[in-house]
């Protein structure tokens, strides 16, 4: 009984979407749908109740078959596992301290959107001016840095990887980085990060 039940409604939302796809002349996406020309007309003068009825009645006749398809399916389970991969580095950024700076040069997260965020994950909000790295933090975040290569551009989840190996929280990493990255450029440095050459010098 409940396997006729489950065909009757796979029945009836294929009927469906094949009288949404005749209203707006979707003749391809029929087609798709295993429906001829011959079918097209059977189906265009019903009635929602009819339809009810006709998808009732192909559930005994197994007239309709729905197949999956296997290889369009994986594709989309691994492009959602990334997407929850993405969204995972990101939320654990933000419990890690990560500022709207940062956010906003990975992820593009504006202001409003980077404190709705805080908020939905309970962190307190910044209250004034964060304390400087101190010279250990310096030191370990740059070990880190430097054995990844010193890149000036890092994707997501290198930050995560360099904010845990380090033990330290994004925005110090983000400061620091910052800073090193500047000075390699000959641009401003940023306020408050231990230069590379104070890293360098710890055993």
């Amino acid at each position: 009984m409940q396997g006729r039940i489950a065909r009757t409604e796979i029945n009836l939302a294929v009927l469906r979407a094949a009288a949404a796809c005749l209203r707006q002349g979707d003749f391809g996406a029929l087609r798709e749908l295993g429906f001829g020309l011959e079918e097209i007309e059977a189906v265009r003068g019903l009635t929602l109740d009819q339809v009810d009825r006709l998808a009732d009645a192909l559930a005994e006749a197994h007239v309709l078959r729905v197949r999956l398809d296997r290889p369009a399916f994986w594709s989309l389970m691994a492009r959602l596992r990334a997407e929850r991969g993405r969204e995972e580095v990101q939320r654990e950024l933000l419990l890690r301290g990560a500022p709207q700076e940062m956010m906003e040069a990975l992820y593009g997260i504006g202001p409003k959107r980077y404190a709705r965020l805080r908020r939905g994950l309970g962190a307190p909000p910044g209250v004034g001016r964060p304390a400087e790295p101190g010279e250990s933090e310096a030191r370990r975040v740059w070990q880190v840095w430097a054995a990844m290569g010193e890149p000036t551009e890092m994707p997501p989840e290198d930050w995560l990887a360099l904010c845990t190996r380090a033990g330290v929280s994004a925005r110090t990493a983000w400061r620091l980085v910052a800073r090193w990255t500047a000075r390699a450029g000959d641009e401003p440095a940023p306020i408050g990060a231990a230069a590379p050459a104070t890293a360098e010098a710890a055993p």
